[in-house]
């Protein structure tokens, strides 16, 4: 993924990037949260697709939704854990436990729908 893309990621949403020292209080947040596995050395196409996705969700539920960018020496920690080998992929979450793994470009109402189950509530879908 080209540095512009994490750059704007970082900038334009409250994204955090996370690590093996961070990912255990990412998930001990409670709430709806994203985590991105970019696959920073599988250097796959659709990795920039995804970002623009994530960014586009945490801006559709501003206050709701967490992301986290997961740092590459990370990637393999959380693929295990979420048992998520393919990357890209965003792993939905709800107080740290997956509901739903989205692994490659999939159709906008995908995204969305997950992220509303992660909130758990129907009616929150800020501008999506």
């Amino acid at each position: 993924m080209s540095q512009a893309l994490i750059d704007m990621l970082l900038r334009d949403t409250d994204c955090a990037r996370v690590d093996g020292r961070s990912l255990d209080g990412f998930l001990n947040t409670p709430g709806a949260a994203v985590l991105f596995v970019a696959g920073f050395n599988a250097k796959r196409g659709e990795t920039g697709d995804v970002a623009v996705v994530l960014r586009e969700l945490l801006l559709d539920f501003p206050g709701t939704l967490r992301g986290g960018l997961v740092a590459a020496e990370a990637e393999p920690t959380v693929q295990t854990r979420f048992k998520a080998p393919v990357v890209p992929c965003l792993i939905v979450l709800r107080d740290g436990e997956p509901v739903a793994k989205l692994p490659g470009i999939k159709d906008w109402e995908d995204y969305v729908r997950a992220v509303k189950e992660a909130v758990g509530d129907s009616e929150q879908m800020g501008n999506a």
